[in-house]
């Protein structure tokens, strides 16, 4: 047969002013249910919902836990009623081989736990809530109320039943089981074994089931019926389990991390940090993007001078100056010179800052991922990463950029001088005037002479007579040419002298000019040079502060780690299950359930298991590593992570069975001990007068040899008979015997 389910929302109440103690015994209660139900019956999560509720507001403690389900208490009933039977829900649920209860009218069941302080308000609250939203929905739903009463042996009259089903129409109430500390056979237990029998019941609530009806469910209608138990019961305390494991697992695999080892891959990850802040790779990144900029050398083994260099490209600092008088050179260059200012400014010095800056964020990034790297693998991660910051001050500390012989300022005094020199040379030019001036005076002279000495017919005679010694054909009358002919070549001679007088000036300052510019582009170079410098010294700065506060974040996170793992030790030694004489566990102690999971864990891969339980944690980067650590968060977040490591890997079936611990085989005589013991635990209800008992075996799924145990039990006191007196019921890892009684509406004594 089919196991069957109906939608569930079980729902513990807290008074409105009661925030701690009472409601966080609840809350507990109801996550040790929920991890039950996820553990032995996760086909049927999907239609079940968690939660606790005062006269306000519905809090989940299903999916987003600790978070409001609605805006107030009526929507967020309104609206788990709804969520509980969605279609698609209930759909994946028979998918998983379920039958879901009632198709002709689809009934919602709920649960409520009710601790002392709740009966009255709260409890009325409530269930006029659901009483609402179940017409709202037109929705039918069965109510099961659990409730926990203190005091000296209370009476019925005193409970607030009457105004409870005022509150509650159009509910359908099935048991409404009350117990409390006197039992009727004048026993008393301790308060604090109460809440663990109520979770017994609740798990008992929560299962799925063969029969037509639900045992705790049967009886149901208009009036409340109330109830007790009786119960005697032998489990497996397998969420106490499993949490003590999880802290053993955590304190045990953490010790990966916590090594003084090196790490194998310590070389490994050094080599990619001295790459990540490599001196070279910085300084030319921050002249990225320059087009202007033909070249940034870094040759660190050079002379100081020589290490850092960087150079505008070649011929780009030149101005051609000839459509401009000679004389407006010196203002034109100081007005290029002023536009290269501004390109530094404006363009070149702001890109080398935005570079800078990109380049810090991309070694940053990478830092982080080397850091982030070390974490996921796990292994020895302080020791590590002190190391490595260690040698990362060194090498940093190492960049050249930092060193006092490395030149540094800008060649300023260079362009001052030039501008010096070119002055010098533009006043030794003369003036055009001038020199049209010298050369009409020169050729008045040698005209004046050359007219005078033509006209002279001594002179001319003689130079005609000296002539013809050379020259025979020479006549007197070629004399005056002869002379006008050497006029002509001295002013010609003069003209000449005074044309190489001013381009020879024009030289020297076309020279001078080239010494500016020259003296301009070096200037650049320097602003360049000092700026890069500057920003890669800040960066160094930038990075040692960086790999200081990292090791400081190592350093404590360190000694939080060894806190933690102490704390995880101590909790697991502190194991100890719920047990009192009613329901008792098949293992109670440390000593009992360490060596178990010792054998367990030999052979497995520990790092292996460490980093499951780091990403299980949501460890995965160095801050969150050391930010868990810092906020305590990590001790709860990894313990969970290797809790659920040990309930995928090295729990196993065997363990969720009570034949693991009890071997039935091996163990006849302890094992009937054990049932007796229940038995006669069962037969006193926890309420002082009862009647009309309802008698059940609860049989352990699976496990034939122990119900057979179980069933002799009974076979001993009652003959074959048992079977028509005590129903059989099948629960994971649970079994023993438990008794429903009606509690009579009369004064006690």
């Amino acid at each position: 047969m089919a196991l069957k389910y109906a939608p569930t929302m079980v729902i513990g109440l807290r008074d409105g002013g009661d925030k701690k103690g009472g409601s966080d015994e609840l809350s507990k209660m109801l996550e040790n249910a929920r991890s039950w139900l996820s553990e032995y019956y996760p086909q049927v999560c999907p239609i079940v919902k968690f939660g606790m509720a005062d006269e306000q507001q519905l809090t989940d403690l299903t999916e987003r836990v600790g978070e409001s389900v609605k805006s107030n208490l009526n929507d967020g009933l309104r609206r788990w009623l709804e969520a509980i039977a969605e279609v698609g829900r209930l759909e994946e649920v028979r998918r998983s081989g379920f039958e879901i209860v009632g198709v002709e009218r689809l009934n919602r069941r709920v649960i409520l736990l009710l601790p002392p302080n709740c009966l009255e308000q709260p409890a009325l609250t409530v269930l006029k809530a659901l009483s609402e939203a179940s017409k709202y929905l037109d929705a039918g739903v069965q109510v099961l109320s659990m409730v926990i009463t203190r005091g000296e042996r209370p009476k019925i009259s005193s409970l607030p039943l009457r105004e409870w089903q005022e509150a509650a129409k159009g509910l359908s109430f099935a048991n409404i089981i009350l117990v409390h500390r006197y039992r009727s056979d004048g026993s008393t237990v301790r308060e604090g074994d109460l809440p663990v029998v109520l979770q017994f019941l609740l798990l008992a609530a929560l299962a799925p089931y063969e029969a037509n009806e639900h045992w705790l469910f049967s009886l149901y209608g208009d009036q409340p019926n109330l109830s007790t138990v009786g119960i005697g019961l032998v489990y497996v305390p397998l969420t106490k389990i499993s949490e003590a494991a999880g802290c053993y697992l955590a304190y045990q695999l953490s010790s990966q991390a916590v090594g003084k080892q090196p790490h194998p891959r310590h070389s490994e990850w050094e080599q990619r940090l001295v790459k990540i802040f490599d001196e070279k790779a910085f300084w030319q990144s921050l002249f990225a993007g320059i087009e202007e900029i033909a070249e940034a050398k870094f040759e660190r083994d050079e002379l100081p001078e020589k290490v850092f260099q960087v150079a505008l490209k070649t011929g780009l600092v030149r101005m051609d100056l000839s459509g401009v008088p000679w004389w407006r050179w010196r203002d034109k260059l100081a007005d290029y010179e002023m536009m290269w200012g501004l390109l530094l400014r404006d363009f070149w010095l702001p890109k080398m800052q935005q570079n800078a800056n990109a380049k810090q964020d991309e070694a940053d990034r990478e830092f982080q991922s080397v850091l982030d790297e070390i974490v996921r693998d796990g292994r020895n991660v302080f020791e590590t990463v002190e190391k490595l910051m260690e040698q990362m001050v060194k090498h940093l500390q190492g960049w050249r950029c930092d060193d006092p012989q490395i030149p540094r300022g800008i060649e300023r005094a260079e362009v001052e001088k030039a501008y010096e020199a070119l002055e010098q040379a533009l006043m030794e030019v003369p003036h055009p005037n001038a020199i049209l001036a010298r050369l009409l005076l020169s050729g008045a002279v040698i005209a004046y002479v050359t007219f005078a000495l033509a006209r002279w017919s001594f002179l001319s005679g003689f130079l005609a007579n000296w002539l013809k010694n050379f020259f025979p054909f020479v006549e007197p009358w070629h004399i005056p040419a002869v002379i006008g002919a050497m006029g002509f070549l001295a002013f010609l001679r003069v003209a000449i002298g005074g044309f190489n007088i001013l381009r020879e000036a024009h030289e020297r300052v076309e020279e001078a000019k080239d010494k500016v510019l020259e003296a301009i582009q070096r200037e650049i170079n320097s602003i360049l040079r000092e700026l890069g410098l500057q920003l890669l010294q800040g960066i160094q700065r930038n990075f040692l502060a960086k790999v200081s506060e990292i090791a400081e974040m190592n350093r404590k996170a360190s000694e939080g780690m060894e806190r933690l793992r102490g704390n995880w030790k101590a909790e697991a030694e502190n194991f100890s299950a719920q047990d009192n004489p009613m329901t008792r566990a098949v293992i109670r102690s440390w000593s009992e359930l360490k060596p178990i999971i010792d054998e367990r864990m030999k052979g497995q891969d520990w790092l292996e298991m460490w980093q499951q339980v780091l990403k299980g944690a949501g460890i995965q980067t160095f801050s969150e590593w050391c930010d868990r650590i810092k906020d305590g968060k990590a001790g709860e977040k990894i313990a969970k992570a290797a809790e659920m490591v040990w309930r995928e890997k090295l729990q196993g079936n065997e363990m969720r069975r009570l034949s693991f611990y009890l071997k039935p085989h091996e163990n006849y005589e302890r094992v009937m001990d054990e049932f007796r013991h229940c038995y006669e635990q069962a037969r006193a209800f926890l309420w002082s007068q009862a009647s009309e008992s309802l008698q059940w075996q609860l049989h352990a799924d699976g496990e034939d040899a122990l119900n057979n145990l179980l069933e002799e039990t009974l076979r001993s006191r009652f003959g074959d008979t048992y079977r028509q007196q005590w129903q059989k019921l099948t629960m994971p890892a649970i079994a023993g015997f438990l008794k429903i009684g009606r509690i009579e509406d009369r004064e006690e004594t």
